[in-house]
């Protein structure tokens, strides 16, 4: 030990001596232990009227964090109390933690040398190092928009501070640390709740047959869903394959709606043939009103089958009407001028009656379509194309507006929908890519840690070496260990490097 220096030391293990962790001067100037080639950093010192202070900062003198009064660490005064008492050292040298009402305080250290002030102030400054990471991890979940994200980082210092070797109000930094997590854990069952509202209206909107108002509401949860934070990783999981499934389930269903009428327009091809086929036989019969009557009849029932397979639509409709006009024929040349202009204007309504349905058919097979980005560019250009079309038969005018709009709006909402799902898709696996790097980063920092802590110890084990013996084998042991394990600490430190620049990679890009 050098003059005029006290050695501040873990405890002793079981079967080994505690490792040296600190060091104080002859002026009470604290310092961690040295390090390979630098001193150990300055803490802070104990001032000649025994107050434990932080570095001083220009012509300001550094924050007191506690004093020492004989042998014993203590708070603060207070305006009115004496500091509380923190901890003590013992008659043998070693740091303890205040005693209780029946045991002797736990041992947190050891001192050698002769500087009681020093080595209590030492795990005082410890303390006030773990307040100032809380300080800072509470400032981070305050000014986080995910705040849930600290939640892990919160219980395990929960679990650290308790053990922790120092001397401090571990009451008070241990109810902050509880109530910044109870907190945490209030949002996470209010997005919980919130995300479990949202699956159950959605699991019960799987069920519905109204169509598009059943897709708008589920467009809603969809977006509701995506401000939602965190509600834990189990549950985030979970809920999500609900909501995904319940949503699943709705779009097959209407693509079995779908099919259904389909199958159920394949049916009325076949009665308008045959209805064709029934009016084509009255072309040559001699009873004109007769026959007359029973095409009327025949259009009756036309009216009152529903829609057919769209590439049908047109030809079946042209057939009928041929059959039916080859009968009207020759009532047709005793009509007026007057009568020939109206069926010239119903032709050219009846035209533009097919247009518009090949437009809906055209439309209504976009909605269908994988490919939603060249069926948005197909859809405007099927729009434009209607608004040049003129007027239609005024009993089909707002039937078929109503299809096509309908048909147009099933194209944006399959689009959207979809585009949504990869957005969602994507923020997902990149969160949890960066979970797995912050842990890579985790891992490697204990790691680096750990490595340096037996390079000083080896350096300790150097300096104490006695001349003689096995002393210079040992050395030179040591110093290849020493050598070997810098150089692995610098390649992790490189791959630490590495990491954290993906980590902020994916952070950017998850905040764009």
């Amino acid at each position: 030990m050098k003059n005029n220096v006290t050695d501040i030391l873990n405890p002793d293990g079981l079967i080994s001596k505690g490792e040296k962790v600190g060091q104080a001067d002859n002026s009470s100037n604290i310092r961690r232990r040295d390090g390979v080639l630098f001193r150990g950093e300055k803490m802070g010192y104990v001032d000649p009227d025994g107050k434990i202070r932080r570095p001083d900062m220009f012509i300001f003198r550094g924050e007191e964090v506690g004093q020492v009064m004989g042998n014993k660490a203590h708070d603060k005064d207070g305006i009115i109390f004496s500091g509380e008492e923190w901890g003590y050292v013992d008659t043998e040298g070693n740091i303890r933690q205040k005693d209780g009402l029946i045991f002797k305080g736990r041992i947190i250290g050891r001192m050698r040398g002769k500087d009681k002030s020093a080595a209590l102030g030492f795990f005082v400054l410890k303390f006030k190092e773990m307040e100032d990471r809380f300080d800072q991890l509470e400032q981070s979940v305050r000014s986080a928009d995910n705040k849930t994200h600290y939640l892990g980082k919160l219980q395990q210092m929960l679990t650290y501070v308790p053990q922790a070797k120092a001397l401090g109000d571990f009451d008070g930094l241990i109810n902050r640390i509880k109530n910044l997590e109870r907190e945490l854990v209030k949002q996470v069952d209010n997005n919980r709740h919130r995300k479990e509202d949202i699956v159950k209206k959605s699991e019960t909107l799987s069920h519905s047959t109204s169509w598009k108002v059943a897709a708008d509401e589920l467009k809603k949860l969809q977006a509701q869903w995506s401000q939602i934070r965190s509600a834990g990783k189990d549950y985030d999981e979970s809920l999500w394959r609900r909501f995904r499934s319940a949503q699943d389930d709705f779009y097959r269903h209407r693509s079995e709606h779908f099919e259904k009428e389909r199958r159920q327009r394949e049916e009325n091809q076949r009665r308008k043939e045959q209805l064709c086929s029934k009016v084509e036989s009255l072309s040559n019969s001699r009873d004109i009103k007769a026959a007359i009557e029973r095409v009327k009849e025949l259009q009756a029932e036309w009216k009152g089958i529903g829609p057919v397979p769209k590439d049908q639509a047109e030809p079946l409709w042209n057939r009928f009407r041929v059959a039916s006009d080859n009968v009207f024929k020759h009532a047709r040349e005793e009509w007026e001028q007057k009568n020939a202009e109206w069926e010239k204007k119903n032709r050219e309504r009846e035209d533009n009656l097919r247009r518009k349905e090949r437009l809906c058919s055209k439309a209504e097979s976009l909605a269908h379509s994988s490919d939603t980005r060249t069926a948005i560019d197909e859809i405007k250009r099927v729009q434009a194309e209607w608004k040049s079309i003129g007027q239609v038969p005024r009993n089909h005018a707002d039937d078929l507006w109503e299809r096509f709009r309908e048909a147009c709006d099933q194209v944006f909402e399959t689009a959207r929908h979809e585009r949504e799902r990869k957005n969602e898709e994507w923020r997902l696996k990149m969160q949890d890519a960066l979970d797995r790097k912050r842990e890579q980063a985790d891992r490697l920092r204990e790691s680096i840690a750990h490595d340096e802590s037996n390079i000083d110890r080896w350096h300790d084990t150097i300096y104490n070496l006695h001349d003689g013996g096995r002393a210079d084998e040992i050395r030179d042991s040591l110093e290849s260990k020493i050598s070997d394990v810098e150089g692995n600490v610098r390649s992790k430190r490189d791959r630490l490097s590495d990491i954290e620049d993906v980590i902020r990679d994916i952070d950017r890009k998850l905040n764009e």
